[in-house]
């Protein structure tokens, strides 16, 4: 019992203690004292006026225990959050640009000590690095058709890539059709996938999901992947995280050519972190189906052509498309069919894009989109309408929405479409047929429109940032001809230049000059790090 009660005094005793020594200073003499001293700057990191990462963390460490007090710290004119842990108060940022000029300040009062005693605030300036010059290097593989690279296939490109890469292999894909349905293993991440020319690198295929044969329709089968001997039924699967595609089509030609269904992917994105940028989909139904093992995976697409009539862009994960155009086939074609679980942060984000379609499509019975299962989420954001759609703007399927919702919808002459009549309530019948009716918003606010963000949606908790793979390098200058040497500047930061002549790649090299013939028209295209291609330079 005696033990018991020391036990307790004593843990009374260090509570104190600690009480005490938050809002009190030592002495020399070991006795506490009130504190009546603001606390003040030790040290803050990056130092004004130094240089600092692109990704980083100011890191401000007092003399004492601090907290938050009134006001807000400030980082480049926006109010941030300080996160205070002992004597150090912090701000995480990150995606700056590189050469930015940075500006943080603390205000009077933002930062108190525990006695309640005000720090005088500071004002810091620094400035990101420069962006680094990459080691000179040619792509890992060359894809063409006519045999003048490593491979005539890009599934073989990819079967002899290394597994388990932590940093990006460079596949270079010639113009050409390639024939052949692509799957990327889960053990294969980062493969960048680089097409010449958007419209002349194309990847098609006639294929469907078809399990069985059609009485009606001997199409079905004869493309069904069953039929094919094919174990998969999407032309491109991409199981892999950290998959990046640019300047390549992606066709399958059952839904392109025939027009018809069942489901005919050509694309199946499959796992965390896919991006493409300047690519294009083509099919009817189920054009492309995102599917991450995790309900909140990422995908993001830039400057992207997605075609389909029937739920061709599905599934679920937070996806985020911008300066995309989607293509409509057919009268009342329903764009997206999203089936979103609940715990999805995001969904479908679609911002800056375009929707349009054929003359079919033009009829006012096109729908954003329908809920198939789930709890799916799906938003326009700053939509341009070159066509006019159904004024009801979704309709109803196997679920109902968590959030079904426009912003800032545009015609194709700026004009402010009208909402007014987009459909809030939606009804299914569930596994026993029983009538289920749900209430979703159609309009978003201002405010609630600027959550869906880049930042938020893409880069979010692990600074995954694939417009750095698509950000563009200059083009190389001053091109010229001598004696059958082709020469040209060097682009600051590429790794390799493609030398073209009547769209055929006929070398890829490190350096700044190459043999050529005569007769021929040339253009060099400069390569980043990532194997993006700059503009081209013509002669």
């Amino acid at each position: 019992m005696k033990a018991h009660l020391f036990s307790k005094m004593s843990q009374g005793l260090l509570l104190l203690s600690a009480l005490l020594a938050t809002s009190c200073k030592e002495s020399s003499n070991n006795f506490f004292v009130p504190d009546h001293e603001a606390p003040s700057l030790v040290s803050v990191t990056p130092a004004n006026g130094e240089t600092a990462e692109e990704n980083n963390t100011i890191l401000l460490t007092f003399n004492e225990y601090v907290k938050a007090g009134e006001g807000k710290a400030n980082f480049n004119g926006e109010e941030v959050e300080l996160t205070f842990k002992g004597k150090t108060a912090s701000y995480a940022y990150t995606a700056l640009d590189y050469n930015q000029v940075c500006q943080f300040s603390l205000p009077k009062g933002a930062v108190i000590d525990f006695q309640g005693n005000v720090f005088e605030g500071v004002s810091i300036q620094f400035t990101i690095r420069e962006r680094p010059q990459p080691e000179a290097r040619i792509f890992d593989a060359v894809v063409s058709p006519d045999g003048k690279g490593n491979y005539t296939s890009i599934q073989k490109a990819i079967d002899n890539v290394p597994s388990k890469r932590t940093e990006p292999w460079l596949i270079f894909v010639a113009n050409g059709t390639y024939e052949e349905q692509i799957i990327i293993p889960e053990d294969k991440p980062y493969i960048h996938l680089i097409g010449q020319d958007v419209d002349k690198t194309i990847v098609k295929l006639r294929i469907n999901s078809s399990t069985e044969a059609s009485a009606t329709d001997p199409d079905v089968w004869k493309y069904s992947y069953k039929n094919l001997g094919k174990t998969e039924a999407a032309m491109v699967s991409v199981k892999a995280t950290d998959f990046y595609a640019e300047n390549i089509s992606f066709v399958n030609g059952y839904g392109k050519e025939l027009q018809k269904g069942p489901m005919a992917l050509a694309m199946y994105t499959q796992n965390d972190r896919n991006s493409f940028n300047n690519c294009k989909f083509l099919s009817y139904q189920d054009t492309w189906q995102t599917g991450p093992k995790s309900d909140n995976g990422r995908l993001y697409a830039q400057n992207c052509w997605i075609e389909g009539a029937v739920d061709y862009f599905y599934g679920n994960g937070n996806c985020f498309l911008e300066h995309c155009t989607f293509y409509n086939m057919r009268d009342g074609a329903i764009i997206v069919a999203p089936s979103h679980k609940v715990g999805t942060r995001w969904g479908y984000v679609l911002n800056n894009c375009i929707v349009d379609g054929n003359e079919l499509a033009d009829t006012e019975r096109v729908k954003l989109g329908r809920p198939w299962h789930n709890s799916p989420i799906a938003v326009y954001l700053n939509t341009i309408f070159n066509i006019k759609i159904a004024p009801e703007g979704w309709t109803d399927m196997g679920a109902i929405p968590q959030m079904f919702a426009e912003y800032n919808s545009k015609d194709k002459e700026g004009n402010t479409v009208d909402l007014s009549q987009r459909k809030t309530q939606y009804t299914y019948q569930d596994e026993q047929e029983n009538p289920v009716t749900g209430i979703c918003q159609a309009v978003l606010t201002a405010g609630e429109a600027a959550r869906y963000t880049y930042e938020n949606v893409v880069r979010e908790g692990d600074n995954w940032d694939p417009k750095k793979y698509m950000e563009q390098i200059s083009a190389p200058e001053n091109l010229k001809r001598e004696n059958g040497i082709l020469s040209w500047d060097a682009s600051k930061y590429a790794i390799c230049y493609l030398v073209i002549a009547n769209d055929e790649t006929v070398q890829i090299t490190k350096e700044t000059s190459c043999n050529v013939e005569e007769g021929k028209t040339y253009q060099v295209k400069a390569v980043s790090e990532y194997g993006s291609l700059s503009e081209p330079l013509k002669e």
